[in-house]
């Protein structure tokens, strides 16, 4: 199919959704260096929908809800967000929270979330519009506006945890 970005003034209202608030998500399927699943591919990741009422309003909204089976083959719901950093003024902003020190991630240091354990993430999330050229339907892509990533040291360091207070541990 061949789909084309369309701009806001090319929608009607009724094609236009709110963006997504989300506090205390859970992530899945990380990709931000672009390259874990495939080399030279997109910086996304799945934020996944505890709640079946959550899910089936934004799949009614028109964004791309999806079901799969988990590990366990339980099936989860999620959204596939990608990041943008190309467009000025609607770049991703990450900020990675560990341990009650915030950092700002930018487009080449956001690769470092892939290798710890994001406990949740409160997001903003952004719909992108295009319309398929021969149906003339609009589908949204979800796009990361802002994210706050809450990570456990204990990925790196299991006893990091036991020494938090103490200048030296040795």
């Amino acid at each position: 199919m061949a789909y084309r970005k369309v701009k806001f003034s090319e929608l009607s209202e009724d094609d236009m959704v709110p963006d997504i608030e989300v506090e205390h998500a859970k992530i899945a399927l990380k990709n931000f260096s672009g390259n874990r699943f495939n080399p030279g591919g997109e910086r996304s990741f799945r934020f996944v929908i505890e709640d079946p009422e959550m899910a089936d309003q934004l799949a009614q909204d028109g964004w791309n809800v999806k079901i799969k089976a988990s590990d366990e083959g339980e099936p989860y719901m999620y959204l596939p967000v990608a990041l943008g950093y190309k467009v000025e003024g609607r770049k991703s902003k990450v900020y990675m929270d560990e341990n009650g020190r915030r950092t700002e991630l930018k487009e080449d240091s956001v690769h470092l979330l892939d290798d710890v354990f994001i406990e949740n993430a409160n997001l903003l999330i952004h719909p992108g519009y295009s319309i398929d050229d021969i149906t003339g339907k609009v589908h949204i892509k979800a796009w990361l506006g802002i994210m706050y990533a809450f990570v456990s040291s204990r990925d790196r360091d299991p006893w990091a945890d036991n020494y938090v207070d103490e200048e030296r541990p040795f």
